[in-house]
């Protein structure tokens, strides 16, 4: 479940790497979405990602943070058929009307991949590093 897990980081920091580097090839990909059934697949994507956060998140460095992201992807997965295509293109519609909320989305996007991913490394060693204690010079 972790490797399915970081997928979804990794996916998250493409995808917000697209919206930072090319904002107006992402709107128009997001654009292109029409139909119900679309949206529909969209929103399975969504819920299947949340939930595959919340079964890595107790094997993670961050159990409630991945939780908490995988129970938000799984919400917004269950309301996403319910904007339906004309309220999303409405989104993106006034999202449009400054030109970085884009990038400042795929900043969003990328953090929180790359804070998934992060979550999901082994922990460390195990092994304690000294604090360097200044000596006595008497």
């Amino acid at each position: 479940m972790r490797v399915l897990a970081r997928f979804v980081g990794v996916a998250a920091i493409v995808l917000g790497a697209v919206g930072i580097a090319a904002p107006q090839a992402f709107l128009a990909a997001v654009r292109s979405v029409h139909g119900v059934a679309t949206i529909g697949v969209i929103a399975a994507i969504r819920v299947l990602c949340g939930l595959v956060l919340v079964r890595a998140a107790s094997a993670s460095r961050a159990p409630r943070s991945l939780r908490l992201l995988g129970f938000l992807a799984v919400l917004a997965g269950l309301v996403t058929p319910f904007f339906g295509e004309e309220s999303i293109h409405r989104l993106l519609d006034w999202s449009t009307r400054w030109p970085s909320s884009m990038r400042v989305w795929g900043i969003v996007a990328a953090a929180g991949g790359a804070f998934i991913v992060y979550a999901l490394l082994p922990a460390a060693s195990g092994r304690a590093v000294e604090p360097v204690r200044a000596r006595d010079s008497r």
